[in-house]
């Protein structure tokens, strides 16, 4: 989410992050404490990271409704989505150029011709501001994006 929207802090090495939530790099560089919990333990677990406060044979990997749900309400993703909107806006003008723009980044693919109505019907359909008053309609289309199974769960 990092890269796609454009916030990913590439530098190689350096010192760890306490504020997993907060910062823009890799998840490598997230401080794991075996003796003091932290606010990123719960976002890690959230995600099958394995305890630190253990050994573990294996790790384990699941999907749970309460991952989606951080994909659709969490501070992080929709900060992510308001950056990714504003990626994809820069350099475009068309609606399709931008939802082309969108498909390309998160997926790696171009948008199909279904996609690109769905889209025009989803963004064209309201004022920007009318289903949300917190995202406009790019920052709700991106955070869809971003929740989608086809960028969470892609080889």
């Amino acid at each position: 989410m990092l890269s796609v929207s454009g916030s990913l802090d590439s530098q190689i090495g350096g010192p760890a992050s306490d504020g997993l939530l907060t910062a823009s790099r890799r998840t490598i560089y997230a401080a794991v404490h075996r003796d003091v919990q932290t606010p990123s333990d719960k976002l890690l677990r959230l995600f099958d990271f394995p305890n630190p406060r253990s050994s573990s044979g294996g790790r384990t990997a699941t999907t749970i409704p309460q991952q989606q749900l951080f994909a659709l309400n969490s501070p992080f993703v929709i900060s992510r989505a308001r950056q990714l909107a504003v990626r994809v806006a820069t350099g475009t003008s068309s609606v399709d150029q931008r939802v082309t723009r969108a498909v390309q980044l998160l997926l790696a693919r171009q948008a199909n011709s279904q996609e690109l109505a769905v889209a025009r019907d989803f963004l064209g359909d309201a004022p920007d501001n009318s289903y949300n008053e917190k995202l406009t309609r790019w920052e709700q289309y991106c955070q869809a994006l971003l929740g989608s199974n086809e960028f969470l769960f892609r080889p």
